[in-house]
C-alpha cells in the first residue's frame, strides 16, 4: 500500500509538471533569434548603401545601391554600382521583396509610399536622364517606368518626390517641380519654376493632397522661401520668407505636417535646432488666414536635423545627430514644446560614425540610416559586418539587438522669434515638358545574402511558437489624449482592456499584464496597474507639458500589444462671468414688494470637461436662482425684509478654483399706493401653522394638504404655486399637493414656492417655502427601461393672436416624427392656462410641417380670448403636459414621453372670434388686391402715370406710422393686424413669396412676437424680405441686361441707362429702404456661415447695408448747396434710418423707444414748419398732418405701457389708435383722389404743349417728392428735366436744356 501511495505521488508530480511545461508562461515562452533590428543590408562581394527611406504604417522601404553582384543571383555579372529597393512588413519587419535594376552607376535617392500605402516610386540619382518607378508595395511588382530629362542630380538627404492619389508624380530638381502623369507620360505637362536665387529643398502636401508646400532656400541672402499652392493648378496662394542658415547637401533641414481639422492645419520646418512652424486657417469662403511663430535654442548645439513630426499644433519631435552635452556621434530625439517654450534632448541608441536619413513616427521611435563596416550592440560589444564591407544600415529605436542607452538631458529653454516670418511675392513661372514610357532590366534581390546571417552576433528574444491567441487588439474607446490639470494632484487614467481571441484547442482565456513600455517624463511620475493597466498620474511632478506614455500588455504566450496616451498638462484657469470687469455686479434699488430677475451672463471657462457649479452664499431669504440652470436670480423683498442694503454672493466653482461675484441690493421702503381712496390693509394672509419639511422615499405617491388660510381683513385671497425643479413629481391643485415618484430618477432636496396674495385694492403678499427632501433614487431595472427608449421632450413655440401654438418634438429623428404625432392625440394631453386652467384645444396636423420642420399646431379655444394677456404684469401662459406616462411603440423605434415633460410658453393678447374673422377676410380682400395690382398698376402707370406716383407718395408718408407696432407693447383689438396688412403694400410685398417661394431650411424665429407679426418672422433676411428679395434679383438682372448689351446693341443700352441708374435704381432704394434696413440690421446680429442658406443671407446682409450707405451719401452729395429743401429726401431716408435702428436694437427698452421716436418726431415737425419742403401747401400741410397723427399714435401708445399702470380701458386705448390709423389713412386717400381728379380734369380741358421753366421751378418741384424719378434733375449729367410725377405725358419741355 505504501509503494502503491508513493507511485500514484509521483505520477501526479509528473503530470504537473508536464503540464506546466506544456502550457504558455511568462518565463519559458521565448527564444533568442536574429533582431528585427539594425536591417544589414550587404555582402561580401562589394560595399552596399541605403540612402532614402520612407514608411507608412505597414511597409517600411528603403532605397540606394549595390555594387555586390551576388545580390542579383547569377543574372549580373558586371561589378558596378546598381539602384536597388528593398521592402518590409510591419509590425515583425520581416523582409517582402527586393529588386537591383541594372543601371550603370546609380542609385535610388528618392523614394515615397502613396497616402493610401498601396504604392511606391522610387527615383534615380543621374541628372542626364532621371527614372521614376511605380512599384505595388505588396508585391513589388513594377506599375510603370518613366524617364524624362533634369537639370541637376538628386539629393539623398532631401525629400522632393511625392506620388498622389490621382498616380500623378510631383518631381522637384535644383529649379523645377515636374509634374509627371504616368497614364500619359508622353503628353506635355507642367512644370512650375522656383522663384530667382531660390533652390528647391523640400516637397510636401496637406492630408488631403489639396495643398502643395514647397520650400526653397537662397544661398546669397541665406533665406528660407516656403510657398502655399494648389496642387492641381501651382496657383500660388502664399508666400513666406524667412532667415535660415544652410550649407553643403542641405541635409540640415527637415519639414512637417500637422492637420488639426478640415479646415485647420500647420506647416513646420526645422534647419539644425531653430524650429518654425506656418499655422492656416481656410474660411468657407477659402479665405486663407496665417500666423507664424520661430523658436531656437540658443546654445546651438552640433546637431543636424535628420526628421520631424509634428505630433500636434504645439508638440514637435526631432530626430537628430551629433554631439550634445559630451555625447558624440549620437543619435537624439528632441521634444520641442511651443506652449511651455522648452525642448528636452533624449540620447538613444549606441554611437555610429555615418548617419543619413531618417523617418521619426511617435516620440521614442523612430528608423535612421547609418552606412558602417561594424555595430555595436553596447559601449563594449560590436560586431564585424561581412568580409568588413560597407553596408546600407537601418537603426531602429525598438526591436534592436541594441543596448537603447536612453538618457534624458535636463529641460532647456528656448528664445522666441514670433518676428521672423515675412510675406513677400515671389514671382514663378510655367513650362511645359514630355517624358517617356522606358523600360530597365531587374531582378529580384537574393535575400539569402543578407538575411539571417547574424542570429548569433544580434539577437533578441522573441516569442517561442506557436502563439495560443490571435487577433491581439489594443483599441481604445476612450480618448487616448488625456487633459489634466496640475492642481488635480494625482489623476487616475483607466484604460480600456486590451482584447485577444484563443486559438483552436487553447482553454485558458486570454490574460494581458501590463507594463510601461515607454515614457520620457520624470521617474515615478505615471505607475500602470499590471492587472487592470489604469494610468495613476502624478500632475503635480509632471507639471505643465504634453507627455506620451506606451502601455504595453503582455500575454501568456509572450505576445506583446501596446497603445500609446497622450498627458496635456495645464494650470487651471477659473471660471468667469463674461463682460464682467471686475467680481461686482452692477448694484440694484428695489422697494419693498417689488420684484426683479438679475440675469447672469454666460460663464466663460477655457478649460475644457469641467461642471462649474453656481451657488449663492448665505443669500436673504427673497432671493433664489430663477431656473434649474441657475442662469439668473430672482430679487422678491417682502415688507418682512426691513430696508437697508443686502449683499449677495454669487460663487462659481469648477472643482478646483472659485471665483465669487458680489451683487448690492438697495431695499427701499414699500411707496405708498396712488389712490384717491383711502384704503386699508393690515396684512397679508397667512397659514395659520408653519409649513414643515416633508420627506419622501422612492416610488412613493403621496399628497399634502396646505394648513388653512386667515386673512387680517377677511379679504378674499389667491394662492400662486412655483414648482421649481419638483415639477417632475409634483402636482397642485385645490389647496393640495400629490407627489408622485415614480419617474423621478435622482433624490435630492426640492423647494416649492407658495405665494398668498389677498384680493385687495392695495394688495398685500405672503411669501413661503415648502421644503421637499426626496430620498433614494431610480433603480437599475429602470434606468435599463429607459436607456432602451427614445425620450421625447416637448416644446412650445411661437404662439399667435389667433389662438395657435407650435408644439415641437425634439429627440426624435424627423422621419419618425408623422408616425409619433399620428399615435398622439389631444386626450393625452393637459393644457392649462397659468398652470390652473384647464383649456380645450385641437391638433392641426399637417404632414408637411410635422416632417421637414418637426412640429404640429395646437389651435386653442379660450373663452374669454380679448382678456388674455391684457396686461403685461405677468403675461398669461399655457403649459403642456402628458396626462401619463406615453409609451408609442414604433417597427423600428420605440418612443417614451414622460408624465414630468412639460413645455410653457407666455401668450400675446388674443384675438376674439370675431376679430379673427374680419382679420382674416381683410387679409382675403388685401390678397386679393395684391394679385389685382400687379397687372393694374402696369395699365394705371401708363396711362396715369401721376396717379401711382401719388400713391407711392402717400404710402412712404405713412409709412412711419405703420412701423409703429414693432415696439414692444400690446395692442389690443386689430389696429395692429390693419397695419401690417397696409405695411404690405407700403414694402410692396404684391408677390405672396410667402405662399411659393418656400426655403427647405427652417425659418426659425424672429427677434420676438411684435416683429413676427409684423411679417419679420425670422432672423434671416432671405425669409423677411418676401418681394423686396425677387425685385432685387429683378434689378440685378436688368443691369446685367444692360452690360450685355453695351456690346450687342448700343441703341438699347442707352435707353436703359436714361431709366435704369437714377430712375428705376432710386426709386426701389427709396421705396425699399425701410424693409431692406431693418431686415439687414437684424440679420447683422446672428450672421453665420454654417450652411449654403445662412452664409447667402450673411453675404447679402452685408451688401444691402453698404448698397444703402452708399446710396444716402450719393443721394446728399446730389444736393450739396440746396438748403433743408433740397435735402428733404436725405432727411427723410435719415429718419427712417434712426427708427430702423432704434425699432430693432432697442426692442427690449419699449419706453425708451417710445421717448426717442416722440424726439425724432418733433424734430422732424419743426424742420417741416421751418423749411416747407414743397412748392405745394396742402402738401405740406398734409405731411404736417401725418406727422402729428403719428406724434398721436406715440401718445396714446404711452396709455399702455407699465408706466401708466394698470390700465382698465386699455381695449378703448386700441380703439383710439384703430380710429388714429383709419382716420390717417382716409385723408391721404381723400388727397390722392382729389390730385388725381384734377389730373384727368385738366386732360380733359387741355394745356400747352411747351412748358418754359427755369431751374428753380424745377427744383421747387422736385424737392419734397420721394420718387425716383426726380433725382434726374439733380445730377448734372442728365440735362434734361423730368417731371413726371407732376406733369401728365402731354407735357413737353422747351427743345432748350435746362442747365443748373
Amino acid at each position: 500500500m505504501e509503494i502503491s501511495a508513493q507511485h500514484t505521488a509521483r505520477t501526479l508530480l509528473v503530470i504537473i509538471i508536464l503540464v506546466a511545461l506544456l502550457s504558455p508562461s511568462l518565463q519559458s515562452c521565448t527564444l533568442n533569434v536574429q533582431a528585427p533590428f539594425p536591417k544589414l543590408f550587404g555582402g561580401r562581394l562589394g560595399a552596399s548603401s541605403l540612402d532614402q527611406i520612407d514608411y507608412d504604417s505597414n511597409y517600411l522601404v528603403a532605397v540606394g545601391s549595390t555594387s555586390d553582384i551576388s545580390m542579383s543571383g547569377t543574372a549580373y555579372t558586371a561589378q558596378y554600382q546598381r539602384p536597388i529597393i528593398i521592402a518590409y512588413t510591419s509590425p515583425n519587419f520581416i523582409y517582402a521583396w527586393g529588386k537591383v535594376f541594372d543601371i550603370a552607376n546609380q542609385a535610388f535617392y528618392g523614394v515615397e509610399i502613396n497616402r493610401h500605402g498601396t504604392k511606391v516610386v522610387a527615383s534615380t540619382s543621374s541628372n542626364n536622364l532621371r527614372y521614376l518607378i511605380i512599384f505595388d508595395i505588396i508585391s513589388g511588382n513594377i506599375l510603370k517606368t518613366i524617364s524624362l530629362m533634369t537639370i541637376d542630380n538628386d539629393n539623398k538627404f532631401q525629400r522632393k518626390i511625392l506620388l498622389l492619389d490621382t498616380d500623378n508624380i510631383l518631381l522637384g530638381d535644383q529649379k523645377n517641380i515636374y509634374k509627371i502623369v504616368p497614364s500619359s507620360p508622353s503628353l506635355l505637362s507642367t512644370a512650375y519654376f522656383t522663384p530667382s536665387n531660390y533652390q528647391t529643398i523640400g516637397l510636401q502636401h496637406s492630408n488631403g493632397e489639396t495643398y502643395l508646400h514647397i520650400f526653397s532656400f537662397d544661398h546669397v541672402q541665406s533665406k528660407c522661401l516656403v510657398s502655399l499652392l494648389y496642387t492641381d493648378t501651382f496657383f500660388v496662394i502664399h508666400q513666406q520668407v524667412v532667415e535660415c542658415t544652410l550649407s553643403g547637401d542641405y541635409g540640415n533641414f527637415q519639414m512637417g505636417y500637422f492637420r488639426k481639422n478640415g479646415n485647420e492645419d500647420q506647416i513646420a520646418f526645422q534647419q539644425g535646432t531653430k524650429f518654425f512652424r506656418i499655422y492656416t486657417a481656410v474660411s468657407l469662403l477659402a479665405v486663407f488666414t496665417q500666423s507664424f511663430s520661430m523658436m531656437y535654442d540658443a546654445a546651438n548645439p552640433i546637431l543636424v536635423a535628420r526628421a520631424l513630426k509634428c505630433s500636434s499644433i504645439d508638440l514637435f519631435f526631432s530626430l537628430m545627430y551629433g554631439t550634445y552635452s559630451s555625447d558624440s556621434n549620437r543619435v537624439f530625439v528632441a521634444e520641442v514644446d511651443f506652449v511651455t517654450v522648452k525642448i528636452t534632448y533624449r540620447r538613444f541608441l549606441q554611437p555610429s560614425s555615418n548617419i543619413y536619413f531618417g523617418v521619426i513616427y511617435d516620440f521614442d521611435k523612430f528608423f535612421i540610416l547609418a552606412s558602417e563596416v561594424f555595430v555595436s550592440r553596447s559601449s563594449t560589444q560590436s560586431f564585424s559586418l561581412q568580409n568588413s564591407m560597407a553596408h546600407g544600415i537601418i537603426y531602429s529605436s525598438t526591436s534592436s539587438c541594441q543596448q537603447n542607452d536612453i538618457i534624458n538631458y535636463p529641460v532647456a529653454t528656448l528664445t522666441s522669434n514670433p518676428s521672423a516670418f515675412t510675406i513677400i511675392n515671389e514671382p514663378i513661372s510655367f513650362t511645359t515638358f514630355s517624358a517617356a514610357v522606358a523600360s530597365i532590366s531587374s531582378v529580384n534581390i537574393d535575400e539569402t545574402v543578407f538575411e539571417g546571417k547574424y542570429a548569433s552576433s544580434c539577437s533578441i528574444s522573441t516569442t517561442l511558437g506557436p502563439d495560443y491567441y490571435m487577433n491581439l487588439a489594443s483599441i481604445q474607446t476612450v480618448s487616448t489624449t488625456v487633459n489634466y490639470f496640475v492642481e488635480e494632484i494625482t489623476k487616475v487614467v483607466t484604460i480600456t482592456q486590451f482584447t485577444a481571441a484563443k486559438m483552436s484547442g487553447v482553454t485558458d482565456d486570454p490574460v494581458y499584464q501590463y507594463s510601461l513600455q515607454s515614457f520620457a517624463g520624470p521617474p515615478g511620475s505615471v505607475i500602470i496597474n499590471p492587472l487592470t493597466g489604469a494610468l495613476t498620474v502624478d500632475t503635480n511632478a509632471l507639471g505643465v507639458g504634453t507627455h506620451s506614455v506606451v502601455l504595453q500588455g503582455k500575454l501568456q504566450d509572450c505576445q506583446i500589444i501596446t497603445a500609446t496616451f497622450h498627458l496635456i498638462g495645464q494650470q487651471n484657469t477659473p471660471p468667469v462671468y463674461g463682460g464682467i470687469a471686475s467680481l461686482y455686479f452692477p448694484s440694484i434699488i428695489l422697494a419693498q414688494e417689488d420684484s426683479c430677475i438679475q440675469p447672469f451672463p454666460t460663464i466663460y471657462d477655457p478649460d475644457s470637461g469641467q461642471i462649474i457649479q453656481v451657488e449663492l452664499l448665505n443669500p436673504p431669504s427673497f432671493v433664489e436662482f430663477t431656473d434649474i440652470l441657475k442662469s439668473g436670480i430672482a430679487i422678491e423683498p417682502t415688507l418682512s425684509n426691513p430696508p437697508g442694503i443686502y449683499t449677495i454672493q454669487i460663487d462659481l466653482y469648477d472643482g478646483f478654483e472659485n471665483t465669487t461675484y458680489s451683487l448690492e441690493v438697495h431695499i427701499t421702503p414699500s411707496p405708498s399706493p396712488i389712490s384717491p381712496i383711502m384704503v386699508t390693509n393690515q396684512g397679508p394672509p397667512f397659514f395659520t401653522s408653519p409649513l414643515s419639511e416633508i420627506t419622501l422615499k422612492q416610488d412613493e405617491l403621496t399628497a399634502f394638504t396646505l394648513p388653512s388660510i386667515i386673512d387680517p381683513d377677511g379679504d378674499k385671497f389667491i394662492i400662486n404655486v412655483a414648482l421649481g425643479e419638483a415639477k417632475l413629481f409634483a402636482e397642485y391643485g385645490n389647496g393640495s399637493f400629490i407627489f408622485d415618484l415614480s419617474n423621478l430618477i435622482k433624490g435630492g432636496q426640492y423647494r416649492i414656492k407658495i405665494e398668498l396674495k389677498d384680493d385687495n385694492v392695495s394688495p398685500q403678499t405672503n411669501i413661503y417655502y415648502l421644503e421637499v427632501n426626496v430620498k433614494g433614487g431610480i433603480s437599475s431595472t429602470q434606468i435599463m427601461k429607459i436607456a432602451n427608449l427614445t425620450l421625447i421632450s416637448l416644446k412650445l413655440l411661437k404662439a399667435t393672436r389667433e389662438g395657435q401654438v407650435r408644439l415641437y418634438f425634439t429627440g426624435a429623428p424627423y422621419y419618425s416624427l408623422p408616425f409619433l404625432a399620428s399615435a398622439l392625440n389631444e386626450t393625452d394631453f393637459f393644457l392649462t392656462l397659468n398652470g390652473l386652467s384647464p383649456l380645450n384645444f385641437t391638433f392641426l396636423y399637417d404632414k408637411d410641417k410635422i416632417s421637414n420642420q418637426g412640429y404640429i399646431i395646437l389651435q386653442i379655444n379660450f373663452e374669454n380670448a380679448a382678456s388674455i394677456s391684457l396686461y403685461d404684469d405677468p403675461l398669461d401662459f399655457i403649459q403642456i403636459q402628458p396626462k401619463e406616462n406615453i409609451s408609442i411603440e414604433g417597427a423600428s423605434c420605440n418612443f417614451s414621453i414622460p408624465k414630468s415633460t412639460l413645455s410653457s410658453i407666455d401668450l400675446p393678447n388674443q384675438q376674439t372670434s370675431s376679430s379673427i374673422k374680419l382679420i382674416q377676410r381683410m387679409s382675403d380682400i388685401a390678397s386679393s388686391v395684391q394679385i389685382a395690382m400687379i397687372p393694374s398698376s402696369i395699365v394705371i402707370n401708363f396711362f396715369i402715370q401721376a396717379a401711382i406716383n401719388q400713391i407711392w407718395n402717400m404710402l412712404n408718408d405713412i409709412s412711419l406710422m405703420m412701423n409703429l407696432p414693432l415696439i414692444a407693447i400690446a395692442i389690443p383689438g386689430i389696429a395692429s393686424p390693419v397695419m401690417s396688412l397696409i405695411l404690405q403694400f407700403i414694402y410692396l410685398d404684391l408677390l405672396q413669396t410667402d405662399k411659393w417661394l418656400v426655403p427647405k431650411e427652417d425659418e426659425g424665429q424672429g427677434l420676438n412676437y411684435y416683429f413676427e407679426q409684423q411679417g419679420f418672422k425670422s432672423v434671416n433676411i432671405l425669409f423677411n424680405l418676401g418681394s423686396t428679395l425677387i425685385y432685387t434679383f429683378g434689378l440685378i438682372g436688368l443691369y446685367l441686361i444692360y452690360l450685355f448689351s453695351i456690346c450687342l446693341a448700343k441703341r438699347f443700352a442707352l435707353y436703359l441707362e436714361k431709366r435704369l441708374f437714377w430712375g428705376t435704381t432710386i426709386r426701389f432704394i427709396i421705396q425699399q429702404f425701410q424693409p431692406m434696413l431693418i431686415s439687414a440690421l437684424i440679420n447683422m446680429q446672428y450672421l453665420e456661415f454654417s450652411s449654403m442658406m445662412k452664409m447667402g443671407s450673411s453675404v447679402y446682409t452685408i451688401t444691402i447695408l453698404v448698397v444703402l450707405v452708399i446710396a444716402v451719401v450719393a443721394i446728399a452729395l446730389g444736393n450739396i448747396g440746396q438748403g433743408i429743401k433740397g435735402q428733404w429726401v436725405t432727411i427723410t431716408l435719415a429718419k427712417w434710418a434712426i427708427l430702423s435702428v432704434t425699432l430693432v436694437y432697442l426692442r427690449d427698452y419699449p419706453s425708451i423707444q417710445l421717448l426717442l421716436l416722440t424726439t425724432l418726431l418733433l424734430l422732424s415737425q419743426c424742420l417741416l414748419l421751418l423749411s416747407k419742403p414743397s412748392p405745394s401747401p396742402l402738401e405740406n400741410h398734409l405731411s404736417l398732418f401725418n406727422e402729428l397723427m403719428t406724434s398721436a399714435y406715440l401718445y396714446t401708445l404711452f396709455t399702455l405701457t407699465d408706466f401708466m399702470g394698470r390700465n382698465q380701458v386699455k381695449e378703448g386705448c386700441g380703439i383710439v389708435l384703430l380710429g388714429v390709423v383709419v382716420g390717417t389713412i382716409g385723408v391721404n386717400i381723400a388727397k390722392v383722389l382729389v390730385q388725381v381728379g384734377g389730373n384727368i380734369k385738366c386732360k380733359k380741358k387741355g394745356v400747352s404743349k411747351v412748358v418754359k421753366m427755369n431751374p428753380s421751378d424745377v427744383t421747387a418741384v422736385t424737392e419734397n417728392s420721394i420718387n425716383a424719378d426726380v433725382f434726374v434733375e439733380q445730377y448734372p449729367k442728365l440735362k434734361v428735366a423730368k417731371l413726371a410725377a407732376i406733369v401728365s405725358k402731354q407735357v413737353k419741355l422747351s427743345h432748350k436744356k435746362v442747365r443748373y
